[in-house]
C-alpha cells in the first residue's frame, strides 16, 4: 500500500507541476506575445511615418520642378519679346506694343518667381528675387532706349545703350544664379 500511495502522491504532485508549468509557461507565451506585437506595431507605425515623409518630399520636389520650371519658360518668353524689342528698334520701327507685351511678361515673371517661397528653399526663393528685379531693370532699360531711339538718336542714346546693355548682362547673371540654386535644391544639396 505504500507504493500505492507513493504513486498517487506522485501523480499528484505531476499533475500540480504540469498545471503550475503550464500556467507559468502560458504567462510568459502571453507576455511574449504582447511584446511581439507590440514591436511589430512599433515597427510598421515607423514605416508608415518614413513612407509618408517620402511621399511628401517627393510631392514637393515635383512642386519645386513645375515652379523652377514656370519660371525659367516665362523668362524665355520675356527673353524673346526683348529681342524682338531690340530688333524692330534696330530696324527703326516702334516698339511700344513689344513693350507693352514685355511689362506684362515681367508681372507674370515676378508672380511666377513669388511662388518659390512655398517650396523654397531659401536660396531659390532669393535668387528668384533677384531674377524678377534683375527682370525689371533690363525691362526699364529697354524703355529708356525706346524712348531715346524714337528721339532721333541723342547724345545720351550711347549712354542708355550701355546701360541696357549692362542690364542684359545683370539678368543673364541672375537666371544663372537662379539656375544654379534650382540644380542644387533639386540634387538636395541646398539649405
Amino acid at each position: 500500500m505504500d507504493q500505492g500511495w507513493a504513486a498517487v502522491i506522485a501523480g499528484v504532485v505531476g499533475l500540480g507541476g504540469s498545471a503550475v508549468g503550464a500556467w507559468v509557461g502560458g504567462h510568459f507565451a502571453k507576455k511574449g506575445a504582447e511584446v511581439g506585437a507590440k514591436t511589430a506595431a512599433d515597427a510598421l507605425a515607423q514605416q508608415v511615418e518614413r513612407q509618408a515623409a517620402n511621399e511628401l518630399a517627393h510631392w514637393v520636389r515635383q512642386e519645386q520642378r513645375q515652379v523652377y520650371g514656370e519660371i525659367t519658360h516665362v523668362y524665355g518668353v520675356l527673353a524673346k519679346t526683348l529681342t524682338d524689342c531690340r530688333i524692330a528698334l534696330n530696324d527703326g520701327r516702334s516698339a511700344d506694343d513689344l513693350l507693352a507685351q514685355a511689362a506684362e511678361q515681367r508681372s507674370l515673371l515676378h508672380i511666377a518667381c513669388s511662388g518659390t517661397a512655398l517650396f523654397g528653399p531659401e536660396g531659390v526663393w532669393a535668387a528668384a528675387q533677384e531674377l524678377s528685379q534683375a527682370a525689371l531693370e533690363t525691362l526699364k532699360a529697354h524703355e529708356r532706349l525706346a524712348f531715346h531711339s524714337q528721339g532721333g538718336g541723342s547724345a545720351s542714346l550711347l549712354e542708355v545703350t550701355e546701360e541696357m546693355r549692362a542690364s542684359r548682362t545683370a539678368v543673364s547673371g541672375s537666371l544663372a544664379a537662379f539656375s544654379t540654386a534650382c540644380r542644387e535644391a533639386m540634387l538636395g544639396r541646398s539649405r
